[in-house]
């Protein structure tokens, strides 16, 4: 139930801890710098894990299917990682969101502006997500990370342009019935949106459509408005 690892240790290894279905609490030593693919994969107890000033290596998978887990505190003097508003770890450059604790109570998670690539499960299982909001640098979205989020309803983009997803979206995730929010779009006929999507956004087809069964198109009521002034929306 309980693990301390010892000062001076400076790596956990692959899966070292996978599976520890009644651990609780771990201590990490501050002298650790690594922690390995899958660490604490399955550990279904464990709710805080708290990383030191010298944890520069999270690798993929280090925190996957852990549904109790709220809580990752950062050592303020940690230079490789941080926290944003919603307890989400970050690299230091802006640019990867790590992962979202799986338990943390959210419906709506804005990733950051800034950020250019979704590592691999970074929102996987996040189950009481329905809405998350994808900033306009996003450009690569890894392996598993719209998976196992059974509310998820949309899907709002920033940008025209799509970034490249590398799986389908499902294996729990209701993705014939997920919304996507678009920029906005010329008046058209739903088929005529389809047929010349990209063209008229610049989102490829190939990105979105091809990941998932069903789409909707839905321009934001705010952009649509500022493009045509005070003009009402339904």
């Amino acid at each position: 139930k309980s693990i301390v690892v010892e000062e001076g240790v400076v790596k956990i290894g692959a899966a070292a801890f996978a599976g520890l279905t009644e651990l609780t609490s771990i201590t990490l030593p501050s002298t650790l710098t690594s922690i390995g693919f899958e660490a604490f994969r399955g550990c279904s107890k464990l709710t805080t894990i708290n990383l030191g000033p010298n944890v520069c290596t999270l690798m993929d998978r280090w925190i996957t299917e852990c549904p109790s887990l709220t809580t990752v505190n950062i050592d303020e003097s940690n230079s490789c990682y941080y926290l944003d508003v919603y307890g989400a770890i970050y690299t230091a450059d802006g640019e990867t969101l790590v992962r979202l604790p799986q338990a943390r109570n959210l419906s709506e998670y804005v990733i950051a502006d800034g950020t250019v690539r979704l590592a691999t499960d970074a929102l996987y299982q996040c189950s009481s997500l329905e809405i998350v909001t994808i900033p306009a640098s996003m450009k690569t979205v890894q392996y598993g990370v719209f998976d196992g989020m059974e509310n998820l309803k949309e899907l709002r983009f920033k940008s025209d342009v799509a970034p490249t997803f590398e799986n389908k979206i499902g294996n729990g995730t209701d993705a014939g019935n997920l919304k996507l929010y678009v920029p906005c779009i010329p008046d058209s006929t739903l088929e005529e949106r389809e047929q010349g999507y990209a063209a008229v956004t610049g989102i490829k087809l190939k990105n979105i459509t091809g990941w998932l069964a069903d789409f909707s198109i839905i321009a934001t009521v705010a952009e649509r408005e500022a493009e045509r002034g005070s003009a009402k929306v339904s």
